[in-house]
């Protein structure tokens, strides 16, 4: 899939989620590598969702043969390539085709040998009468009609996608950038604080609108509806109201937070406020002491916000602890100590403050076969007591076997969203539910948003000192249990 741009892959907002990502713009492309036969011919097919404009000064653009800079001051020059071409239009308005044949090859022999990385862009323009396009720009006025995809790189002669080089943007990554596998990994260049936000590049059409649906889901506000952007949006998205009035008032009267995104901050965590300030990011699992089981006042969780919100936590004091480590070298040790502010009795009350997961992986993750996890406790030290039960892999006490069982926890603990998994909320203090029950389909469409995700790409795997720091890793015993790599199975 060929996820729309803003910019060139080198700019600023090159890595942002543009209005109506979800609708109208997914792109598909095919590359068919005739090298290997002896033709002196790549021919590149693309697809659109929507109509593209194709008159004499617009139309879908291909470039290839990358030539400029990536550090360079100017746009031009990051972004240069040496061929520039109109696609030829095959049908509908939204097939079409280029070619690197004989005589690019002759012009470029340099550049088109066998094993060398080629790189090309596509450049789009949606057809502005397109009625569908024109509701769009009349629900948000920062619709946008031309976009760029990213820079894909092949490896001429040979199957696959590849990223870039940290080091040479014209060469083949080394194997140990793929932190996530080859084909799971996602393309991160100017804004690394998105890097958790890319989808995989191999992702294909047949899951792709699943995708985007599912982070439309993860970006919805679940008691008014609305999309709920970053805060780096300034082209934000909206929803139709049509749309808005399905995807309201599925909260309860109390919650944590209002959507994912809003404790997943890009996909990532959240630090905490200053000392005394409301802490909105973070999950208070509370229990009664008395026994161990949920506290009969704030049930499973504490929800502070809300109609009927529970209470409010902060951090009241933080303390320190200096420890000087075997080279002489001295850390500060930072524990944060909370408390919650709130009119409930807090008698025998028990809490455990936990911060949001960053989704790394968690695809991957989900798909590593049982068999696969317990052949590793063979090569830890110390004692297994093997018991009758699932292996779980999510949540700060993995206690979640699958990544599906996660997203309705999520949505029950943390949203206030009963779903077919988890069919009663975690309500106390006069909490009402919300209007029904979450989808399951739609559950599932965040849980295939979530999974393929791309793993972000190691920036220097070869340089010096990682080296060293990865054999000190190995030698201590640290990869018995981080193990370096893992083999997943099939998934849905």
């Amino acid at each position: 899939m060929i996820r729309p741009r803003r910019r060139h892959e080198n700019d600023m907002d090159f890595a942002k989620f543009n209005p109506f990502y979800w609708q109208g713009r997914e792109s598909y492309f095919k590359v068919e590598d005739y090298t290997n036969k002896g033709q002196k011919l790549i021919r590149f097919t693309l697809r659109t969702e929507w109509p593209q404009n194709y008159i004499p000064t617009r139309g879908p653009d291909f470039s290839a043969i990358y030539k400029g800079d990536p550090l360079a001051a100017d746009e031009t020059t990051r972004s240069k390539f040496a061929i520039n071409a109109r696609m030829d239009h095959k049908g509908e308005f939204k097939n079409f085709e280029a070619n690197i044949a004989e005589g690019e090859f002759n012009v470029h022999a340099d550049e088109l040998k066998k094993d060398k990385m080629l790189m090309f862009e596509f450049r789009f323009f949606l057809d502005e009468s397109n009625p569908d396009w024109i509701r769009q720009k009349q629900a948000n006025n920062h619709n946008l009609s031309a976009y760029y995809s990213e820079f894909f790189r092949i490896k001429i002669g040979n199957p696959g996608l590849f990223i870039d080089d940290i080091n040479d943007a014209k060469a083949i990554p080394v194997p140990q950038r793929h932190s996530g596998g080859w084909m799971t990994t996602a393309t991160i260049k100017v804004e690394p604080w998105r890097a958790l936000q890319q989808q995989s590049i191999n992702l294909l059409a047949d899951s792709s609108q699943t995708f985007l649906n599912g982070r439309t889901w993860f970006h919805t506000d679940m008691v008014d509806g609305i999309h709920k952007g970053d805060e780096a949006d300034d082209k934000p998205s909206v929803f139709f109201p049509e749309d808005i009035a399905i995807r309201k008032g599925f909260a309860a009267t109390a919650f944590n937070v209002r959507s994912c995104n809003s404790c997943h901050y890009n996909n990532g965590q959240f630090l905490l406020p200053a000392q005394g300030q409301p802490v909105v990011h973070t999950l208070v699992k509370t229990t009664d002491k008395s026994t161990g089981t949920e506290s009969k006042v704030f049930g499973n969780q504490l929800q502070p916000d809300g109609d009927n919100g529970e209470g409010t936590i902060k951090v009241i004091k933080t303390e320190t602890k200096v420890v000087k480590l075997n080279d002489g070298t001295e850390v500060t040790l930072k524990k944060n100590i909370f408390d919650i502010d709130t009119k409930l009795s807090k008698d025998n009350l028990g809490t455990s403050y936990r911060r949001p997961m960053a989704l790394t992986g968690v695809g991957l993750l989900n798909n590593i076969p049982e068999s696969t996890i317990r052949s590793l406790v063979g090569r830890q030290r110390g004692e297994v007591s093997l018991v009758n039960g699932k292996i779980s892999r999510f949540g700060w006490k993995a206690d979640q076997p699958k990544l599906i069982d996660q997203i309705a926890a999520a949505l029950r603990n943390d949203l206030g969203v009963r779903n077919d998994i988890y069919t009663k909320t975690d309500c106390t203090n006069g909490c009402k539910d919300g209007k029904a029950q979450f989808p399951l389909k739609t559950m599932e469409e965040i849980e295939t948003y979530i999974s393929l995700l791309g793993v972000p790409p190691r920036t220097d795997p070869t340089n010096p000192k990682v080296l060293a720091g990865e054999m000190l890793f190995r030698g201590i015993g640290c990869a018995k249990c981080h193990v370096p790599t893992m083999t997943t199975g099939e998934s849905k």
